[in-house]
């Protein structure tokens, strides 16, 4: 097991930071204990204590979190947790986490806590990044989100769920791997006060060969990593993982600040930039700051002790009040001598928006090579239009604020030396971009959040509308708009949408192309589809997924000899291959069914025929009786081809059987196969007057029907969880008069 310093881990994040990966910190439930909230053996210590909660448990043995957890109501566990949390106040951790993300040295803060210490502590920097709560998200995925963002894997205590026993993370496991999985790659991970608990969120963890960029996990104090960490993790050699001893939450990040912010005056650092604060307090009020947003006592200690340190680096501490010494470091546009650039900054300071915008820009007609007047103009724009309602009238602003940000990029560019504003350019253009692009999300994710407005699909594409004004080049906001408008039904801008997506990618992935047949496929557009679709296996020839939508697409086109030629194209390079078979004889079944519909069709339109054929007149029954020829020839056509192609699926399917004997897929398309078939019998048999072909057919029928359920109870053998095989089944006992075997299925698909 390696063991590794705060100075190297310092290091790291520096250097991740110079080269634009910013890192991730991990904050379990030891992170918050010096806010006044309890970690999980100390909620059981107190349930146990208490005797009113204690009575309410099944046995008073328990001693494990999840277990003690499950007994109280879900009501029960929300009043406990929020009578801690409502009494907590932010500690040094989440203070020096929320300024290490306003720096910028992570973009990521995953924690299992319910409280909103790390928000509070954010909004107190004033760095507006979303939070994405994980229980209370119906349909959340990795690819959508934009960085930065915080995740509460557990749920957060404002909100309807919170995740308490192992039921409930495991309900959302997917969407736990699928965060974890995309946050793990090309970032280094810090991880405090976690113990690895809650198996979704640790295995997800544990799953990594290794971490690329680093993994340091903080113990309490001088606690050894437990047996499961140490198996689990620290003795992989090459998972590149790092335990840290010595420290407790508090103490770890106070040192990690201390190594990082070393320079803090050459990197021009603002650290406060509370607008509201400021607005609301004179010359010295530091303790009102501090007592608005619920700082602990160490807490405190702590930021006086660096905002005094960071002031005199810089300033005569003699000479200004204590107060006048926080503004000159944290707020350095207070003495800028640029008087212009000052009163644009209070006026946006106090919200007062439209006065910003009409006085900048009045600047702007009087010296347009000005980079810094652009700069605060779009600034000014993206401000208001945090405001604007309805969310789609903010599009004038946010094209205003891209063509005045791009050409404050290009002033500054021709300068030899710039002021701090030209380092911003980009942070404000990614910050308003990723505020527009993340708030969109909760409207279609977060139910809670849906049923507050009328129309939640359309405001969230609003909002991802805005975020493409802003930023043009995200692909992510492109995909992720293309997502809610194929949930709104619009198939064809979701299909446009991701398109122009795709006209960014060098190549598109094989994901969209996967997808936008599937938006054309559903507009009716298939023809389209097959175009695509065509594109995608020129970049990936090997795409099962592809050539199998080509497939059905040429189906839906009625080019079915083309839809057959694909199919069969995957086994000419690889015989052996039984998936290549699966898809074959699944394709070809497919096929079978949409012909033996349109003969069920055909025999509808004879009994039609039939019935106006008793009353018709001789020249209009001739006429009637030659239709009735030409559709028992048509029904004989269509029925040799169905017994064609089902003799070359079933061919497929019984070879993948004999690749792959066990496989459910090929099991249950073979009950399909000898169901169709026995149903294309019976279709005849009640359209046949002959009394002897009527018993013929109905015994051929009935042994179709013995070999679909000869399938079908393979298929429910290798998973008794296919309720679609155990409601054939029940089908197929019932036409063969078999009421215990019916009565065993139907007993299944009630449970």
């Amino acid at each position: 097991m390696r063991k590794i310093d705060i100075d190297y881990i310092s290091k790291k994040l520096k250097r991740m930071k110079k080269i634009g990966k910013p890192g991730v910190v991990f904050l379990g439930a030891g992170a918050s204990r010096s806010a006044g909230i309890p970690t999980a053996n100390e909620i059981v210590e107190y349930i146990l204590n208490d005797k009113d909660l204690k009575q309410l448990l099944s046995s008073t043995e328990q001693s494990e979190y999840f277990e003690v957890m499950a007994d109280l109501d879900s009501g029960e566990r929300h009043r406990l947790l929020k009578n801690f949390i409502d009494r907590s106040k932010i500690n040094t951790t989440h203070l020096v986490v929320a300024l290490l993300a306003s720096l910028g040295y992570i973009d990521c803060i995953i924690t299992t806590n319910f409280d909103p210490l790390i928000r509070r502590a954010l909004i107190f920097c004033l760095y507006d990044i979303p939070i994405i709560d994980v229980a209370n998200n119906r349909k959340l995925t990795h690819k959508e989100i934009a960085y930065p963002c915080v995740f509460h894997m557990h749920g957060t205590v404002e909100n309807a769920w919170q995740f308490n026993t192992r039921e409930e993370l495991d309900s959302k496991k997917d969407e736990i791997s699928s965060i974890i999985q995309r946050v793990a790659k090309g970032r280094t991970w810090v991880v405090v006060g976690y113990g690895g608990g809650d198996e979704p969120v640790f295995n997800e963890l544990c799953k990594f060969e290794r971490f690329e960029e680093g993994l340091f996990w903080v113990g309490y104090n001088n606690r050894k990593p437990s047996q499961k960490l140490d198996r689990l993790i620290f003795s992989k050699k090459n998972k590149n993982a790092h335990y840290i001893s010595g420290y407790d939450s508090d103490s770890f990040f106070q040192k990690l600040y201390d190594q990082l912010i070393e320079n803090l005056k050459a990197e021009n650092i603002v650290l406060l930039k509370s607008r509201k604060a400021m607005s609301e307090i004179t010359d010295p009020a530091l303790e009102d700051i501090i007592t608005n947003v619920k700082l602990n006592k160490t807490a405190q200690s702590w930021l006086k002790n660096e905002i005094d340190r960071a002031s005199t680096h810089s300033f005569e501490a003699a000479s200004i009040s204590f107060f006048e010494k926080i503004k000159k470091v944290f707020y350095p546009s207070y003495f800028r001598s640029n008087k212009v650039i000052n009163q644009a900054i209070d006026l946006i300071k106090s919200s007062k928006f439209e006065m910003a915008i009409k006085f900048i820009r009045n600047e702007i007609n009087s010296n347009k090579e000005n980079p810094q007047y652009h700069y605060y103009y779009a600034l000014a724009l993206a401000e208001q239009a945090r405001g604007i309602e309805p969310v789609a009238n903010r599009k004038e602003n946010y094209e205003k604020f891209r063509k005045s940000l791009m050409t404050a990029r290009e002033l500054f560019a021709e300068m030899e030396v710039t002021p701090f504003e030209a380092e911003s350019v980009n942070p404000l253009l990614l910050n308003t971009w990723g505020r527009e692009h993340n708030d969109a999300l909760p409207y279609a994710t977060d139910d809670s959040v849906m049923a507050t407005v009328d129309e939640p699909l359309k405001r969230a594409v609003a909002h991802l509308e805005n975020s493409i004004i802003v930023n043009p080049d995200a692909t992510l906001s492109y995909d992720v708009l293309s997502q809610i408008h194929f949930m709104d039904n619009n198939y064809v801008a979701a299909a446009e949408v991701l398109e122009q997506s795709m006209e960014l990618k060098d190549p598109p992935p094989v994901e969209d192309y996967d997808r936008i047949s599937v938006y054309y496929g559903q507009s009716g557009n298939s023809k389209k589809a097959v175009e695509i679709l065509k594109t995608g296996l020129e970049h990936y020839p090997d795409s099962v997924g592809l050539t199998q939508k080509l497939a059905d697409n040429y189906m839906n086109i009625g080019e079915r000899e083309h839809a057959i030629e694909v199919l069969e194209g995957l086994i000419k390079d690889d015989p052996a291959n039984a998936e290549y078979r699966l898809v074959l004889g699944t394709g070809l079944l497919s096929i079978t069914e949409s012909l033996t519909s349109s003969i069920s069709d055909l025999y509808e339109e004879i009994n039609n025929l039939k019935n106006e054929l008793r009353g018709a007149l001789e020249e209009e029954a001739v006429n009637i009786e030659e239709q009735m020829a030409d559709i028992d020839e048509e029904i004989e056509n269509q029925t040799q081809k169905v017994n064609g192609l089902n003799d070359r699926a079933q061919e497929a399917l019984l070879k993948t059987i004999r690749l792959r004997p066990n496989d459910e897929q090929a099991h249950n398309a073979l009950g399909v196969l000898y169901q169709n078939k026995a149903a294309l019998i019976f279709t005849e048999k009640n359209n046949t007057d002959i009394l002897e072909r009527v018993k013929e057919l109905d015994e051929i029928a009935r042994g179709f029907l013995m070999d679909a359920m000869e399938y079908f109870e393979k298929t429910v053998d290798i998973n008794s969880e296919n309720m679609g095989a155990w409601q054939s089944l029940n089908n197929i006992y019932i036409n063969l008069d078999m009421p215990d075997k019916a009565q065993e299925s139907q007993e299944k698909l009630g449970e």
